[in-house]
């Protein structure tokens, strides 16, 4: 009589499977195991057939007597159920470990508690507002719109924008009479004389200006001609303003050099270069003299 389990030819240990992941990818495999193949590893430990036993005494131990496969067979059964849980408790293993990298995380619960790692806390989301002009029919007096009186924007043609839908917050009254105001769509810029150290960004009328990143604005007003703020432009940025105006927004560096540290930095590097050359005396004055002019030192 043959100890030989000819239905259990075949089948070999496939788990632990190999986890490789290259690096970019949107989601990473962490499973050791499929329902497939943890049901084979386990039909393979019980085989004859199997490379971990070595030889075929160690098949009669414990279950190598067992030659059926059949899954109405009570002990296949069991180890067909023990491989769906398997497969469901490594489905969600791998589900924790992409939620463990920013590459890879879903849950916005996720994202939270790993920029908490940094202490970054992220602002909840706000809902956004808009103002709203409502044109009431020149028959009536008055008309009450209550609160929650929903209105829809409009995209732009061409764009991918959605129509979104906004509600009034209070109640209301709207008269007749008020047609006739229009909302404000521009108002504007403060170039006040306090400002001008914080200023941003500026608006400039047109496009095509030909000014470029890194370029450098003297901006005053009639308060500071004299003494302008100077201004080093980040960024170009050419637009369409809401009244259809071709506008040029010039966005700043928020802390440029002042005009004395610009000059003191013209001054290093004029020194820095010129360190190798032996010029006169007079010559070293005449520039000393020139930059403590620019400098107000004189």
């Amino acid at each position: 009589m043959t100890n030989s389990c000819l239905p259990c030819r075949g089948i070999q240990r496939l788990t632990p499977a190999t986890i490789f992941n290259r690096p970019g990818l949107s989601q990473i495999r962490y499973k050791a195991g499929d329902y497939g193949q943890f049901l084979e590893s386990m039909l393979a430990a019980i085989s004859d057939t199997a490379p971990h036993l070595g030889n075929r005494e160690a098949a009669r131990l414990a279950l190598g007597n067992l030659r059926t496969r059949e899954t109405d067979d009570p002990s296949i059964a069991l180890m067909d159920a023990w491989s769906v849980l398997a497969d469901v408790l490594t489905f969600y293993q791998e589900r924790f470990a992409n939620e463990a990298f920013l590459g890879t995380a879903t849950r916005p619960e996720s994202l939270h508690e790993l920029s908490r790692l940094l202490g970054y806390e992220p602002r909840p989301g706000l809902s956004s507002s808009v103002l709203l002009s409502f044109e009431v029919d020149d028959r009536s007096d008055e008309v009450r719109i209550p609160a929650g009186t929903a209105a829809k924007s409009t995209p732009r043609p061409g764009t991918p924008d959605q129509p979104q839908t906004f509600e009034t917050s209070d109640d209301f009254a709207a008269r007749a009479d008020w047609n006739a105001i229009r909302p404000r769509l521009t108002q504007p810029q403060n170039l006040a004389q306090g400002t001008l150290a914080e200023l941003k960004r500026v608006y400039v009328k047109g496009t095509g200006l030909r000014i470029e990143p890194n370029d450098w604005l003297a901006i005053g007003n009639a308060e500071s001609l004299d003494k302008p703020e100077l201004k080093q432009v980040r960024e170009v940025e050419e637009r369409t303003s809401p009244i259809d105006q071709q506008v040029t927004v010039l966005h700043l560096v928020v802390d440029p050099l002042s005009v004395a540290e610009l000059l003191a930095e013209i001054e290093m590097a004029f020194n820095h270069y010129f360190a190798d050359v032996k010029a006169t005396g007079l010559f070293q004055n005449t520039v000393t003299d020139n930059l403590d002019k620019l400098l107000g030192n004189s």
